[in-house]
């Protein structure tokens, strides 16, 4: 799902919303979960690309750009995130800008938490000009025509608030987080009231690694099988997959869906997603491709993601190595 229902869409100046979505979740971290903010105990940059349903005129592309920074003396971890979502056909864009914070409680050398917080800014634009309603077309002629009365939208800006823990033990993690806390009004319509509901986001991962050591690198061997899951409203779905390491090559595979919650009587499959990236020396490139399995098919032509992060140590080097610093979520 997008950020658009498009069935919202049709029925007139009211738009149902949902949160855009990445296939590549771990990395789009502070989107993810806020808890996530500086937790590769370092400085990272990052940018996300997704292009939904390319071959559709109904198509939805998410831009993401991002920074955060783990102050070591303060356990904490601060980010900023700006993000992008468009459906150029019907008119719609959402522009957003957020700050996040996390803080590190340390329980013992294996047990970690970070609660985070994130405020942002949210404005969105419509404009349903290049739409065409049934009231348009002449039916005696099927030529086009201005139809009715114009739509009465208007565009429309908000805060937003969201909250966010992530716990570390070991090799394995879980994290909740809850967005939209104060439910904005996001309708387009003049006066219209149209809440968007809370998102709750729900992931856990284990990551199994090994690691070869020779003359010249230090090259990390892994297995990390992950899970997401993710409610808002009357919309839930589960991403399930794992990722193989071979640095500096590495690759992905999972499904998204949820089998056992049909709706309307039938089966709740999206796609099954493929993943392959490179990650070195603090620099990660992810590539992704969303197979659509579900009634749309595949000539919608799925979804096409990239991901780029850089990551780089400004602290004391003196402090610990920084495979020691590093917690074990993947980078994809």
């Amino acid at each position: 799902m997008g950020f658009v229902c498009l069935w919202g869409l049709l029925s007139g100046p009211e738009a149902k919303a949902q949160d855009p979505q990445f296939s590549q979740f771990f990395a789009a971290p502070l989107y993810t979960n806020p808890g996530f903010t500086g937790s590769t105990q370092k400085t990272r940059f990052g940018l996300n690309y997704r292009n939904q349903w390319p071959s559709l005129q109904a198509n939805f592309t998410t831009y993401a750009a991002y920074a955060d920074h783990y102050i070591d003396e303060y356990n904490s971890g601060v980010g900023l995130m700006l993000m992008s979502d468009n459906v150029p056909k019907a008119g719609l864009s959402s522009t957003s800008a957020y700050l996040s914070y996390a803080y590190q409680v340390r329980f013992s050398e294996d047990f970690m938490l970070r609660p985070g917080v994130q405020l942002g800014y949210v404005h969105q634009s419509a404009n349903y000009g290049d739409l065409l309603f049934g009231d348009m077309i002449d039916p005696f002629t099927g030529e086009i025509g201005a139809g009715g009365e114009p739509l009465d939208f208007e565009n429309r800006g908000f805060f937003d608030l969201g909250f966010g823990a992530v716990a570390f033990y070991k090799e394995f993690w879980a994290g909740l987080s809850a967005s939209h806390l104060t439910q904005p009004n996001i309708s387009t319509a003049v006066d219209g009231d149209d809440p968007l509901p809370i998102k709750y986001v729900y992931t856990m991962g284990y990551k199994f690694a090994f690691t070869k050591v020779d003359k010249h690198l230090r090259r990390e061997y892994a297995f990390t099988p992950v899970m997401l899951y993710k409610n808002q409203g009357d919309f839930s779905q589960l991403d399930v997959g794992t990722y193989f390491t071979f640095e500096p090559l590495v690759v992905g595979l999972w499904y998204r869906g949820l089998p056992f919650k049909p709706v309307e009587g039938k089966s709740n499959h999206e796609s099954f997603v493929a993943l392959v990236g490179y990650s070195m020396h603090g620099f990660n490139f992810g590539y992704s491709y969303d197979y659509t399995i579900s009634d749309l098919g595949i000539k919608s032509g799925g979804a096409h993601e990239i991901s780029i992060s850089y990551t780089l140590f400004l602290g004391d080097p003196r402090k610990p190595p920084k495979h020691m610093r590093k917690l074990p979520c993947p980078q994809f």
